[in-house]
């Protein structure tokens, strides 16, 4: 996926990739905040089920967070990512 990424497209993959994670979230609970620093706008949050992901517009990463501040993993937005049903099981 490029960096020309949606707001609401990272919002599906934030909820796909925490159900991985094995958090039982749905699209409708996840409660998503603008981040504002020093005036300008540089990202996103979304909390659901107890965990964190962070969308950093500028470099075009998503952290994700378990409720201890755990990081559970990091998605790049700047290379390639596969649509769920393109993926093929191993």
């Amino acid at each position: 996926m490029l960096s020309t990424v949606t707001p609401t497209e990272v919002r599906r993959l934030v909820v796909e990739y925490l159900a991985q994670m094995k958090f039982a979230v749905a699209d409708d609970a996840v409660i998503e905040t603008l981040l504002i620093r020093e005036g300008r706008y540089f990202g996103r949050s979304y909390r659901a089920a107890g965990a964190m992901a962070m969308w950093m517009i500028d470099i075009g990463l998503i952290q994700f967070y378990a409720a201890d501040g755990e990081m559970l993993g990091s998605l790049s937005l700047l290379e390639p990512v596969e649509a769920p049903q393109q993926r093929k099981a191993a």
